[in-house]
């Protein structure tokens, strides 16, 4: 097989229904689905460059369901059950994935995360790569729920069972090393890069913003509300905005706020649309990630592309790692009230000392995590598994 010969290339993982409903014939989902905007932005990168994409996914609305064909893309959504599914280890979903699988040929497939979408790769008789995106123990020791030990089993299972691993950043590839004895090669998470910001930014800092999904441990928000509340003392004109589940008014982090009267100068925003981060990354002055782990940190990259300077953990897993040890952002103790709001008050109020940060950032980003190069590492991937043939 020549290097330039397009492939047909499955892609196993969560997708944004609606932003492939376009390129396909005769389909208009109920849902967006599971709607991941990384996996989307790989599945029309590949597409792009010629290859052919048959995508396996699932959707909780049977609206959404069926096998969907367009010019060079193929769609194959099967029902994620609602309630229950972690009871039986997803069985229903990977079979019904693994069937879609063995009934439309790929060349190679390429599952997203270590559960019901890399298990079924597993079962179908193709070359399959997986990629790693997060790490299942730390995840159960901040989440201790059943469902969570379900997750780690699955997780454990595909790990000893994969002949192709990559890493989404060192700090998962670490991990695997650590506890599986085996390498695998770091490709990081892509995004689409602009040339130059696209915004101006005034130097004034008066609006802080963090996306976060779930009000626990991990995710930290109570130390960013209380380093807030301190910096209010200085910036009483200072607002934060949280974005995510267990942000809406009323909800769990809305509560806990109130009861504790850190709620002052705070906007609960909840949930947005994937499709409005960007206008919420320009809206804020400073992006504060505050948590404890992360595999990789998308957010922390979502806001940079949109010149927004960001603070990050400098313990907090992959994070250092993105932020290019300091080079693309602030790293602190989050841990730490008074750090967090330091941080924030030591970011540059000169609007020229600003763009030079933000530029940085950018660049950084561009070097490291453009979407083009990640796309260039897995068809390299991709070739490098057809040539030591089928598992």
């Amino acid at each position: 097989m020549s290097g330039k010969e397009p492939l047909t290339i499955g892609v196993a993982g969560p997708i944004d229904l609606g932003r492939l409903s376009a390129l396909l014939e005769t389909y208009d989902p109920a849902t967006k689905g599971l709607g991941s905007p990384l996996i989307t932005d790989l599945v029309l990168s590949l597409l792009g460059r010629g290859h052919r994409v048959r995508v396996f996914t699932l959707s909780m609305n049977r609206g959404d369901l069926g096998d969907y064909v367009g010019d060079g893309l193929s769609l194959h959504v099967r029902y994620f059950r609602e309630r229950g599914r972690w009871l039986d280890g997803f069985r229903a979903e990977r079979r019904l994935l693994a069937s879609a699988m063995g009934r439309y040929e790929c060349d190679v497939i390429h599952a997203h995360w270590t559960y019901e979408f890399a298990l079924a790769a597993l079962a179908s008789d193709t070359p399959s790569l997986v990629t790693v995106h997060d790490w299942g123990p730390e995840v159960l020791r901040h989440h201790r729920h059943p469902y969570r030990l379900v997750r780690l089993l699955m997780q454990a299972q595909v790990l000893r069972k994969a002949l192709f691993l990559t890493a989404n950043s060192p700090y998962i590839a670490e991990k695997i090393g650590k506890w599986y004895r085996r390498d695998s090669p770091i490709v990081p998470n892509g995004i689409v890069v602009p040339d130059q910001l696209p915004r101006a930014h005034g130097g004034e800092l008066r609006t802080i913003g963090s996306v976060n999904n779930g009000f626990g441990k991990r995710k930290n928000v109570t130390v960013l509300l209380e380093a807030f509340a301190q910096l209010r003392r200085n910036c009483p004109g200072a607002m934060l905005r949280l974005v995510g589940s267990d942000y809406q008014p009323g909800g769990p982090a809305h509560e806990w706020a109130q009861e504790r009267a850190l709620d002052v100068g705070v906007e609960f925003v909840g949930p947005i649309p994937s499709s409005e981060i960007p206008a919420f990354m320009q809206s804020i002055d400073v992006l504060v990630h505050p948590s404890l782990e992360e595999s990789f940190g998308m957010t922390l990259l979502e806001a940079i592309i949109q010149g927004t300077p960001v603070i990050g953990g400098e313990q907090s897993g992959a994070v250092p790692w993105v932020l290019g040890y300091g080079e693309a952002g602030t790293l602190v103790d989050v841990t730490d009230p008074d750090a967090i709001c330091q941080a924030i008050l030591d970011l540059p109020g000169d609007p020229t000392e600003l763009d030079d940060l933000r530029n940085r950032a950018l660049d950084h980003t561009r070097e490291h995590f453009s979407l083009d190069r990640v796309v260039d590492q897995y068809e390299q991937l991709y070739r490098d598994i057809l040539s030591q043939g089928k598992q």
